[in-house]
């Protein structure tokens, strides 16, 4: 009853509507041709030298045209009719919609215009607007509960005493980190840089080096090099600090890459906190990298490439060309 009471009321409410947004139209082209008036006489001052009262009167006209037509404006659009709320139906509708449509047959498309197949895509419609509502609200919530940004920090006004308070905590937690951490072969140093944040220098024994970038407790970026390949991070060093280049070797680019891919699997932004020990326990399983055959092929070397790549679960080592033969399915 509430559905046919709405359907009713619907083309009066449109018709309304469209009156009101006819007048709209209207009242937005006077406003305009009011304001192409008001710089037609700006041109025309400036150009032929009009007298000055002239020219003040001609402006005061023009510029009364224009709030004249702004209010006829504000007045259709105070005019228009607001939305009628019309309560959607269920399916449990439909039959009853379908022996009106068979008892009505000869009725015009004006006197019934709900069909069976437009009611089913409208439900369809609704479903998945409920649903995409349903998800966004979830989404919204859960980012603004637990806001982060993997971006360098704006360097200014915000740059004061609360940056100085989150570097002092991140300095403690992972102080803290230090202490509880337990990977012999894996060995790291922590490097608070002024315009760079916290760098981690990560050294597994007799295989490679790495450099984590930090924001906050979040890791932002990684780049691994050999054993000799230093990133000048220590504090006599006279060479010029660098972080970014990649390596001379091309294994140690591949590791990179695949340490970069890793970051997507361990990333966890409703925990940043329980992100860095898996991802050095993972990357710890890389200190094996020249001394264990590929867990595929059974082979150390494929094409000259050591197994660079590691399962994340298992940790257990693959070359490239295996890893993509067992894990990529099409």
């Amino acid at each position: 009853m509430a559905s046919e009471q709405s359907s009713k009321l619907v083309p009066g409410v449109l018709n309304e509507a469209l009156s009101s947004l006819t007048e709209l139209e209207r009242s937005i082209a006077a406003r305009t041709a009011a304001s192409d008036r008001l710089l037609t006489l700006l041109v025309d001052s400036g150009e032929n030298d009009l007298p000055f009262d002239d020219a003040v009167s001609a402006f005061q006209d023009a510029l009364l045209h224009i709030q004249s037509s702004l209010s006829d404006v504000e007045k259709s659009l105070s005019a228009i009719p607001a939305a009628p709320v019309c309560s959607l139906g269920t399916s449990a509708f439909l039959t009853s919609i379908s022996s009106d449509i068979k008892r009505d047959h000869d009725a015009s498309a004006e006197d019934n215009p709900v069909y069976k197949d437009l009611y089913e895509e409208l439900i369809s419609v609704y479903a998945s607007h409920d649903r995409y509502r349903e998800y966004s609200l979830t989404a919204w919530n859960s980012l603004s509960a637990h806001s982060f940004r993997k971006s360098s920090q704006m360097v200014g006004s915000r740059s004061g005493k609360g940056s100085l308070l989150m570097n002092e905590t991140v300095r403690k937690w992972l102080e803290q980190f230090m202490r509880t951490l337990q990977l012999p072969a894996l060995h790291f140093t922590v490097n608070f840089l002024p315009a760079m944040g916290t760098v981690i220098e990560v050294v597994i024994d007799r295989s490679f080096r790495a450099v984590i970038f930090m924001r906050g407790i979040m890791i932002e970026a990684i780049n691994i090099r050999g054993i000799e390949e230093n990133f000048n991070l220590e504090p006599k060093s006279l060479r010029p600090l660098d972080l970014w280049s990649p390596s001379e070797f091309e294994v140690y680019r591949i590791l990179t890459n695949n340490a970069t891919s890793a970051l997507l699997y361990f990333c966890n932004p409703l925990n940043p906190d329980h992100v860095l020990k898996p991802y050095l326990i993972w990357l710890n399983s890389l200190a094996t990298l020249f001394s264990l055959p590929c867990r595929k092929c059974g082979k150390y070397l494929d094409r000259g490439m050591p197994s660079t790549w590691r399962d994340y679960k298992r940790f257990e080592p693959y070359h490239e060309s295996c890893r993509m033969a067992t894990f990529t399915t099409f």
